[in-house]
């Protein structure tokens, strides 16, 4: 027996959000462990004043700004529809946690680049919190799709269950 619609969207947002996170992660991971024992003493020939500012800007961008702006986005454009298909919720939930895992990339110039501590900070600060807020746990997903009035596809019965609704 398949599990429903609801837990196979989580199952597979939750590898794409496994495949996303992992490398920025890790990299993240070594490069600071790289410059705590003086492996690495980040990249040369770099203007701090303009590029740490520049990224803690596009951290906040692709963690906070981009995110919402989508969400209001697909909400305008569905609310005129009684209920929103699944498909285009899956869509809308993708992109959204991919545009949100841009954050961690950032992070990682900035590790590589050895960013100042405040906009470094910052940078950290809002690349764990895009992993917290988009990451596809059930509770969320339910939220949205409750806030999104998304209609499920119906399950296909197999030769041991009746379809829901006949008899």
């Amino acid at each position: 027996m398949h599990p429903p619609p609801e837990e196979q969207l989580r199952m597979h947002l939750r590898k794409r959000y496994l495949l996303l996170l992992s490398p920025p992660a890790l990299l993240f991971l070594l490069t600071e462990l790289a410059k705590a024992n003086d492996l690495f003493g980040g990249l040369p020939h770099v203007n701090h004043a303009v590029w740490d500012v520049v990224l803690f800007i596009a951290a906040a961008l692709t963690a906070v700004a981009l995110p919402v702006f989508y969400r209001v986005l697909f909400a305008r454009a569905n609310s005129d529809r009684t209920a929103v298909k699944f498909s285009a919720f899956y869509r809308f939930e993708n992109n959204s946690m991919v545009m949100a895992l841009y954050t961690p990339w950032i992070a990682v110039i900035a590790s590589l680049l050895s960013v100042a501590g405040t906009h470094m900070t910052g940078i950290f600060l809002l690349a764990l919190y895009a992993c917290y807020v988009f990451f596809p746990s059930e509770k969320r997903l339910t939220a949205d799709a409750r806030v999104f009035r998304v209609t499920m596809p119906r399950m296909r019965a197999t030769s041991d269950q009746q379809p829901s609704g006949e008899s």
